[in-house]
């Protein structure tokens, strides 16, 4: 178990007893752990990050008197004072500076603190506020980080304006710049809430482009795009691509600029920018050296953590009256291993009629456990909605099953803009223990785990859904011919070993149902490549 993987573990054991008030096993859980493990950064940042607000307060109180970061701990405590509205920011700013501290202004210490436990936006003259009394180029420089950390972009723009008024030079476009874009690319799903605010301020930022930096404000332009195709604005995608020179030819931009063809109807063309992505990709690797891996890594699925998460996500359902079975490859551990598949990525469950998504989204709402984005509701294009615990950050996918008359119908519609569909054989829940209670599994479980993988009794690290499944409706549509060539890309990006990666390309070079995807000078680079 890795560090994060621990704290999250110890972090959901304290959330525990203190939910049940439980002071003796409150202590037992810090002893155990260990105090100075406990009062790390690490563990504040995790608990801050999941919104353990009690913990912060709790870890930070403990801080406060047991270590020599007082002034840390203190700053934590008075922003969660000022989130409870116990103080207001001028109090809580009075009292900062009474604090003694040689490694940050005591202002920038509590912004910090206080950006990172708030949710609501922070006071609108907070910016301008506090840049007057900044005179270190490195305050400004860690003003505009913890502003971009806190997704506080709408007062970035004004907060640059006013260092670029204290400082001529270039550096502060480049320092905002770059933090602007090094928090957008860590944060793509989270920065969806903030689209009203980071759109201008990104564009801002490209109207003030110097010109001795012209190549970062054309990174920035793709910044945009992929913001804006994000929010499903394909025209104002467009227009941001097309300010980027020789925007097709870039192989960086291929997943942005194969998406907008797609979501534009041109399939071909999305076809083609990736075939020729994968060329060039494979020059590149061999002019580099860089061959294929031959072995699996020891990464392991936090089983662990995954098991309560199912449990507190089927203990819900089941409270509520929501049918939820376990299905894919939680199925899949379940009837073959009996446990957790180690190298699963997720928690998969299912349920009958898409009609349901809105109960799910009501009721792990309500529940405080889980959070569901509600532009995943759909109505009736609705086949799978990404949820996740808040304490563990651990995903839990719903997949929706159509009743068709005949059978059910799912789909998975991808990133880029398309979707797969598969048909399985009806069935209806059937009640199962699994990890010591009671779960429902679909009552054909055979059936359906052969319809999912074929030969799902004896493992295989080669199998593709996507590309594999038996239960797949048109393995012979644009859609899977798109699908071929973007598993290549992805086993390029995660870095798959060998053997899978000869299972793919074969997929796309061989299916009966369409003709090769990969032209002959693409297929002998990959073949060279592969052999390497």
């Amino acid at each position: 178990m890795n560090i994060r993987e621990e704290s999250l573990q110890f972090l959901q054991d304290l959330h525990t007893q203190l939910k049940q008030q439980n002071f003796g096993g409150l202590e037992a859980t810090l002893l155990q752990f260990g105090l100075d493990k406990a009062l790390s950064t690490e563990v504040l940042r995790t608990a801050r990050k999941i919104g353990f607000d009690e913990g912060v307060i709790l870890l930070a109180t403990l801080g406060k008197a047991n270590t020599n970061r007082v002034a840390e701990f203190e700053f934590e405590l008075l922003a969660y004072q000022v989130k409870g509205k116990v103080l207001t920011w001028q109090q809580a700013w009075s009292q900062a500076n009474q604090l003694e501290t040689t490694r940050l202004h005591p202002f920038m210490a509590l912004a910090k603190a206080l950006f990172q436990a708030m949710d609501s936006e922070y006071p609108p003259e907070a910016p301008l506020g506090f840049g007057r009394k900044i005179r270190d180029k490195t305050h400004w420089e860690n003003a505009v980080l913890l502003l971009c950390d806190a997704g506080r972009f709408g007062s970035v723009l004004p907060f640059f304006q006013q260092w670029q008024g204290c400082d001529e030079s270039d550096m502060p476009w480049l320092l905002t710049s770059r933090a602007i874009m090094e928090t957008h690319e860590d944060s793509m799903m989270a920065l969806r809430s903030h689209f009203k605010t980071l759109d201008p301020c990104l564009r801002g930022l490209i109207a003030a482009t110097p010109k001795s930096y012209a190549t970062i404000g054309q990174e920035m332009w793709w910044e945009l795009s992929k913001l804006r195709l994000d929010n499903r604005d394909v025209d104002g995608a467009w227009a941001a691509m097309k300010s980027i020179p020789n925007y097709e030819d870039q192989p960086n931009l291929v997943k942005t600029l194969s998406e907008l063809y797609v979501r534009s109807g041109d399939m071909p063309q999305a076809r083609n920018l990736l075939e020729k992505y994968i060329g060039l990709m494979l020059e590149k690797k061999l002019q580099d050296g860089e061959a294929p891996r031959k072995t699996k890594t020891n990464e392991v699925f936090a089983s662990g953590l995954a098991e309560q998460v199912l449990k507190d996500v089927n203990r819900i359902l089941r409270d509520a009256g929501l049918a939820a079975m376990l299905i894919s490859g939680s199925l899949l551990g379940c009837i073959r291993e009996n446990k957790i598949l180690p190298h699963d990525k997720d928690v998969d469950m299912g349920i009958i009629g898409w009609e349901n998504q809105y109960k799910l989204m009501d009721v792990l709402s309500a529940s405080g456990e889980f959070f569901i984005d509600a532009r995943d509701l759909k109505g009736e294009q609705t086949y799978l909605i990404a949820a996740t615990h808040c304490r563990t950050r651990m995903p839990v996918d719903f997949f929706f099953f159509h009743d068709r008359g005949t059978h059910f119908r799912h789909a998975i519609t991808f990133d880029i803009g398309h979707s797969l569909y598969f048909n399985f054989s009806k069935f209806q829940p059937l009640e199962h223990e699994f990890l010591g209670e009671k779960f429902l599994i679909p009552s054909n479980f055979e059936t359906n785990l052969s319809e999912n993988y074929g030969d799902w009794r004896t493992p295989n690290s080669e199998y593709v859904v996507t590309l594999d499944s038996p239960a797949l409706e048109d393995p012979g549509s644009e859609d899977y011919q798109l699908q071929a060539l973007v598993e290549i890309v992805n086993g390029f990006l995660m870095n798959c070993t060998a053997n899978k990666m000869r299972h793919i390309v074969q997929k796309a070079q061989t299916s009966l149902h369409f003709p090769p995807l990969l032209k002959q000078r693409t297929h002998q680079l990959m073949a060279e490549w592969l052999a390497s």
